[in-house]
């Protein structure tokens, strides 16, 4: 199934996720390798669901394993 298919059926369940208003908490910044820059973003239970349903969606295309580390990436 196409990427485009998979996110089309996950549209529902995560605009009713998103739209539980989570808020993120930032607070300070560090690199992936010293060469991009991100802000660290305090976990909190709304965010890691929907990390988790995110993941979830796209299983299929997730090839890694690593742990949901909460941030923003800036540069």
């Amino acid at each position: 199934m196409a990427a485009c298919n998979i996110l089309q059926q996950a549209k529902s369940n995560l605009s009713t996720l998103a739209g539980r208003h989570i808020n993120i908490h930032v607070a300070g910044v560090d690199t992936f390798h010293d060469r991009v820059l991100f802000a660290h973003v305090a976990r909190s239970p709304a965010l890691v669901e929907y990390a988790g349903a995110i993941r979830t969606a796209l299983d299929k295309f997730i090839t890694d394993s690593y742990d949901f580390q909460p941030h923003v990436t800036i540069l």
